[in-house]
């Protein structure tokens, strides 16, 4: 039999060309938008950068270096090095796994032509993979091992189909070095066979499965696991633990949520996948697990990885299905033929693209084009601000290759060639490792709750920046809007100085400028040290107590002049506002250096004061500020 139908329709083409091209440009969008962070984009790259130089696929954690072997197993990375040495982006891989998804179509059309015959119905099941909501979501969080063994389950499955057993063996064994537990569906697919009569290869392929799953568990995570891995590594218990340890205190206040994941996983086929259950079960034997799971995220919703390798079974069972529903019956006495198998595969198609314009934040769904936070081409997912390009422009040329670093999560999948990258949260217990340290003063990532609550935003980096601030071995070398680099050893002459005096005055002094009614502005000065350099002195005097309200966060800015911010961070940071006391006098003092590309003339200073309890206080703008901003001096560039 012919490995694959030689004439592949041009609508599978076309669909192919499109849906890989919007799934690449979406994701390497998400990752030059700086909303990737160092899990799991960054921890791949980095292990998959450090099989280029030799090493077993190593990565920063917070427990130090550790292998990916240690973890999920993924001796398929290793293949991928050698791509990823002559392309040393994250974007390789982004691309990569969107391109080897939509190739999972073409086996996937060969497959469904042999069972369905006609071509149109084969291209109808290619396109409902092609836009299945959880296989999409899976393309687009990120990159991982069980998304790079859907497609090539579907290569498996088609040798399978053709007794190929070659090639069924060698896309199989690929598929399982995507993942340990891929070995899981594998394993249930070969008793699966086994039922249906194939013995032979039934047991074989169960036999796989399960001697892949157990040599991966039990044998080549612990012979890659240092001592100090982290219980989720270093014990079966531990890894249990990780994954379903709260399940018995979160189950009752999720069953809902879990409910509708489960229902937005199977529902668009669910006419179908009835007839054909058996198939199904390599299926559910990796969404009842993910549906279950307590781990961090949530790890049961759908918009994550974990519901990957359910789509390649599923298209199998509705494949199987179609086959059990009548081709044709007659509705009237001049034999007109209405296909029922038709009708069936329509709605599930139909109901596909209804899911996927719901649940999948891609141009189908109405919210992308909302302009809405968190969707489509908002800062926060897709889209791409002048801060970003700050970013790209800033970083290159400021830090050096090789070096240890420690690093805000966002910026991190852009600095991940390196043996040592800790994220900057990892930094209490691994300072001593690092030499260069990135935080971000004006974190710009945040994600909204339900509840109204917020992770991430302005404070995200704060107690890193307190400790790098307060420790004598390094020194704010330099800033950019809110980036901060600290480098161990500067000399004092060379770094950007950040001191805060607090004193009572015996007189209070006069108030030239108020922020609200929380802080005072008494008096502000601007020096120049150098072509462009400048100190900068502001004296504050709270006009009300201020220990209760949330930290407030000052900023001055070049006016004008677009990401030329600077956090003051001696009140941020090493006096926050929480401790101002009323009648006290507080003098912050600290340098700035202007941007490099800046040209001549004269530029206006303002300051202004933010509320961090605001989500986008980042943004510093009139959402979250205090009155209004003040000019409080002019910057003359020659």
């Amino acid at each position: 039999m012919k490995p694959l139908e030689r004439k592949i329709p041009w609508p599978l083409y076309l669909s192919v060309l499109l849906v890989g091209g919007l799934l690449m440009w979406l994701s390497v969008a998400r990752y030059r938008g700086y909303n990737v962070g160092m899990m799991d984009l960054g921890r791949m790259s980095q292990a998959i950068w450090s099989a280029g130089q030799g090493h077993p696929l190593i990565m920063t954690t917070a427990q130090g270096p550790q292998s990916r072997l240690a973890l999920h197993v993924e001796l398929f990375y290793l293949l991928l090095a050698p791509l990823y040495a002559l392309f040393p982006t994250p974007i390789t891989l982004l691309i990569f796994q969107a391109g080897l998804f939509v190739a999972g179509a073409f086996p996937l059309y060969a497959f469904a032509k042999r069972h369905l015959v006609q071509r149109w119905a084969a291209v109808i099941v290619c396109l409902i993979y092609l836009f299945y909501p959880v296989a999409q979501t899976a393309v687009l969080f990120d990159f991982h091992g069980d998304t790079l063994a859907m497609p090539l389950l579907f290569f498996a499955l088609d040798a399978l189909d053709r007794r190929a057993w070659k090639s069924y063996a060698l896309w199989l064994a690929l598929a399982l070095s995507c993942k340990f537990y891929v070995a899981l569906p594998v394993t249930v697919l070969g008793i699966v066979l086994w039922l249906q009569g194939e013995r032979r290869i039934g047991v074989y392929t169960a036999s796989a499965g399960v001697a892949w799953g157990l040599l991966a568990f039990f044998v080549v995570r612990p012979l890659f696991t240092p001592p100090s891995g982290g219980e989720i590594a270093t014990t079966t218990s531990g890894y249990l633990t990780y994954y379903f340890g709260e399940w018995h205190q979160t189950i009752g206040s999720t069953l809902v949520a879990r409910a509708v994941v489960a229902f937005i996983v199977f529902f668009p086929l669910a006419g179908v996948v009835w007839k054909a259950l058996l198939w199904l079960l390599p299926a559910l034997v990796v969404a009842l697990p993910a549906l279950l799971s307590t781990g961090p995220g949530p790890s049961y919703y759908y918009g994550y990885h974990h519901y990957a390798l359910v789509v390649p079974f599923l298209m199998l069972a509705t494949i199987y299905g179609l086959q059990q529903l009548p081709t044709e019956v007659k509705v009237d006495r001049h034999s007109f033929q209405l296909r029922i198998r038709d009708i069936f595969l329509g709605i599930s198609l139909l109901l596909t693209l209804v899911f996927n314009s719901f649940f999948v934040d891609t141009p189908l769904n109405a919210g992308f084009w909302s302009g809405a936070e968190g969707r489509g081409l908002a800062p926060a997912k897709y889209g791409r601000t002048g801060r970003d390009i700050i970013k790209d422009h800033w970083l290159r040329p400021i830090v050096p290759s090789q070096t240890a670093l420690a690093v805000s999560t966002f910026l991190a999948p852009h600095l991940a060639n390196r043996p040592t990258l800790h994220i900057v949260a990892h930094l209490p217990e691994h300072l001593e490792e690092v030499s260069l340290v990135l935080p971000d003063a004006l974190f710009d990532h945040v994600n909204l709750f339900a509840d109204g609550g917020f992770e991430g935003g302005i404070l995200h980096d704060l107690s890193s920046i307190q400790l790098l601030l307060n420790s004598p071995d390094f020194g704010l070398r330099a800033t950019r809007d809110g980036l901060l680099l600290f480098e161990r050893g500067l000399p004092a002459a060379q770094a950007l100085s950040q001191e805060v005096e607090v004193f009572t005055p015996e007189v209070a002094p006069q108030i030239e400028s108020r922020f609200g009614d929380k802080i005072g502005l008494v008096s502000a000065s601007v020096q120049p040290l150098g072509a462009w350099r400048y100190r900068l002195q502001y004296e504050w005097r709270p006009l009300r107590p201020l220990a209760a309200e949330p930290p407030f966060i000052a900023v001055s800015r070049l006016a004008g002049v677009p990401q030329s911010r600077y956090v003051h961070l001696p009140t941020v940071a090493l006096h926050p506002t929480v401790r101002w006391e009323p009648g006290q006098l507080v003098r912050e003092t600290f340098e700035i250096e202007l941007p490099p590309d800046l040209a001549s003339g004269s530029y206006q200073l303002q300051v202004g004061w933010y509320d961090s309890s605001e989500p986008y206080a980042f943004e510093t703008d009139e959402r979250s500020r205090l009155g209004q901003e003040v000019l409080v001096g002019v910057l003359e560039v020659p």
